[in-house]
């Protein structure tokens, strides 16, 4: 028997809109830099960490785009809102969806009908080829596969799709690191994909990052675990995720860091400062620039 040809039709992908942003402004834009902003410490440290060095940067993104930026919550989007529209600027915006035309739905609908023609008579094509042909029907062989479990079963032809089988797996829930944010109302809590496993009550909320995520009440900052269980209690003006276990926090205005047991273990020196990475963190005091150390040893105007 002739081996059959398939052809398969491959289809575009479509593309990405573009942001919508005045190119006048985002020429203005360039002149400012963050610093200019007159931004808090914590946030101006969160821009610069994520390489925006001027307005320009700022200008060509969406508010959706600000949000895929990690710890930046919705209390940074205000703040950076406020500080642009007093500068002139404003964040981009994504295009209106356009709505098809009378002629192209006109054209598509022939287009549907000459296909169903088309297919129709390729099927009563095959028919006929059927009756007068004395080959024998095409007999699937005997195989061997794996279910969705694993296990491996013999049967005639293609295996069935089991689909109580893939609900069961599909319904594994995600682990804390992949918890999605979820919101009711003004408050915000976390889903794992299965439930809301802690209920939204929160002003804000953060990944969990090494087993604890920070979270915003009353203007005031803390870290819970993943059972909801206040693990440092709500006493800090603003704080970022834990990161070689230790937190940057806030208090009187001034950046520490402190471990998970809520220990002090850098004291509240500096004007803005970064997570730690690599062993060391960027800190800032008195208009410089510098790096710490877990001793609490900076090194000033060091890169």
């Amino acid at each position: 028997m002739a081996k059959r040809k398939f052809y398969y039709k491959k289809e575009s992908k479509p593309q990405k809109p573009q942001n919508l942003f005045d190119a006048q402004m985002e020429q203005k834009a360039k002149s400012v830099s963050i610093d200019d902003l007159s931004l808090s410490e914590v946030t101006c440290a969160l821009l610069k960490k994520n390489n925006f060095k001027t307005c320009s940067d700022l200008v060509v993104k969406t508010e959706k785009d600000m949000y895929r930026i990690q710890n930046f919550g919705k209390k940074h989007l205000i703040e950076i809102s406020k500080a642009l529209k007093a500068k002139g600027f404003c964040f981009a915006s994504l295009p209106a969806p356009q709505k098809p035309s009378k002629e192209s739905q006109q054209s598509s609908k022939e287009q549907g009908k000459q296909k169903q023609n088309a297919k129709s008579s390729v099927g009563q094509e095959k028919k006929s080829e059927q009756k007068h042909s004395k080959e024998p029907a095409e007999v699937l062989p005997n195989r061997k596969f794996f279910t969705l479990s694993g296990k491996l079963r013999q049967g005639e032809g293609r295996p069935k799709y089991d689909h109580a089988e893939a609900k069961a797996i599909s319904s594994v829930p995600y682990p804390p690191s992949e918890w999605r944010k979820v919101q009711r109302g003004s408050k915000w809590g976390f889903y794992d994909g299965e439930k809301n496993v802690i209920e939204p009550r929160y002003d804000e909320v953060f990944s969990f990052k090494e087993g604890l995520a920070c979270v915003e009440l009353d203007e005031k900052c803390g870290f819970i675990d993943d059972k909801n269980n206040v693990v440092i209690p709500f006493e800090y003006e603003s704080a970022l995720s834990f990161s070689e276990g230790y937190a940057v926090v806030v208090k009187d205005g001034k950046c520490g860091y402190i471990d998970k047991k809520n220990n002090l273990v850098i004291g509240f020196d500096f004007d803005a400062a970064t997570p730690f990475e690599g062993g060391v963190a960027r800190v800032k005091k008195d208009g410089k620039w510098g790096v710490v150390d877990i001793k609490g040893d900076v090194k000033w105007n060091a890169k």
